[in-house]
């Protein structure tokens, strides 16, 4: 096994690890982060399902990828590689797996997947919050990102164009919901604060 992927596990285990760690803790207090499709219709439910089933398959897809497995000689579609590629998409998945737990700690108790209408949110603005708006996509985004630069792999770029719309479609629809609960304090925070990390 080379050494990116042992980096790309390892952030990977970080990425999930954190999730499993939210799931427990809410069950303790008697909360479930898993609002996914609930009270939703349409396409808005539809996306909610399959980004989860992405987040989800790819553990599936990274293990496909890495040359030591190579299950279903997903490596015969390799678009690029090299030692610059290995590194950029190491520092890259590192980045958001890390980025992940930071935002999952800074959400404490209002950590959840997907849009819950029925549970009263809170505006959170510091820790990674002060960073992005949405720091938990963001962390997403350089780790889909990452893992295609690691492995370019026609997979792996399909994965990652789906995760950009289904993550943009669900931060549009987070912060029209935040927007009409918060007002003009959701206001003065959308402008002081970057919708992603550098673009308002």
């Amino acid at each position: 096994m080379a050494w990116f992927d042992i980096i790309a596990l390892a952030s990977l285990l970080v990425y999930y690890g954190t999730i499993i760690w939210k799931i427990l803790q809410k069950k303790k207090n008697g909360y479930h982060i898993i609002a996914v499709g609930r009270g939703k219709k349409g396409i808005a439910k539809y996306i909610e399902y399959s980004f989860v089933i992405g987040v989800f398959a790819l553990a599936l897809l990274l293990l496909a990828s890495m040359p030591s497995v190579n299950i279903l000689n997903i490596n015969l579609f390799v678009i690029f590689e090299s030692t610059l590629t290995y590194l950029i998409g190491s520092i890259l998945v590192v980045s958001g797996a890390l980025f992940f737990l930071w935002s999952a700690i800074s959400m404490k108790s209002a950590f959840r997947m997907g849009i819950d209408i029925d549970k009263t949110y809170t505006l959170i603005t510091n820790g990674a919050f002060k960073l992005s708006r949405n720091p938990t996509y963001v962390s997403m985004w350089l780790l889909f990102l990452g893992y295609f630069i690691l492995y370019a792999n026609f997979f792996f770029l399909g994965t990652l164009i789906f995760m950009i719309f289904a993550l943009e479609y669900q931060i549009r629809k987070e912060e029209t919901l935040l927007s009409n609960l918060f007002k003009d304090e959701y206001l003065e925070y959308r402008k002081k604060t970057p919708k992603y990390l550098i673009f308002k």
